[in-house]
């Protein structure tokens, strides 16, 4: 029984070593960035959002890129396609309530969510 347990650990250590050499992490990223380096802004303000798609290319080139802006994660305050997911952009947005504005960029295709 003791031998068994051995085995299936090893197996379980040998398999999921290979499984992370065969899917490595893709180099590609999206870098977003305020305009200003304390990224305060008063109510009204526009906050403007520079996104660096960075590292090479996505895997599959079939996908498009979206912007989402919300209040405090939460509360969905508009979405943008950003056309085309390459090289860097600049996008706007701002609240007229206190809060945080959170801007997030992803690059969806059939395969990856990036």
């Amino acid at each position: 029984m003791n031998v068994l347990r051995k085995i299936v650990l090893f197996s379980t250590i040998v398999l999921t070593g290979a499984l992370f050499y065969v899917l490595p992490a893709a180099s590609f990223t999206i870098d977003v960035k305020t305009n200003r380096p304390e990224a305060v802004y008063r109510c009204g303000e526009q906050a403007t959002f520079t996104i660096a798609f960075l590292g090479g290319d996505p895997l599959d080139k079939t996908g498009e890129a979206r912007a989402t802006f919300s209040l405090d994660g939460l509360k969905v305050i508009k979405k943008i396609k950003i056309s085309p997911p390459s090289g860097v952009t600049s996008i706007s947005g701002t609240l007229d309530e206190p809060g945080f504005l959170r801007c997030e960029v992803r690059y969806v295709t059939r395969t990856h969510t990036y």
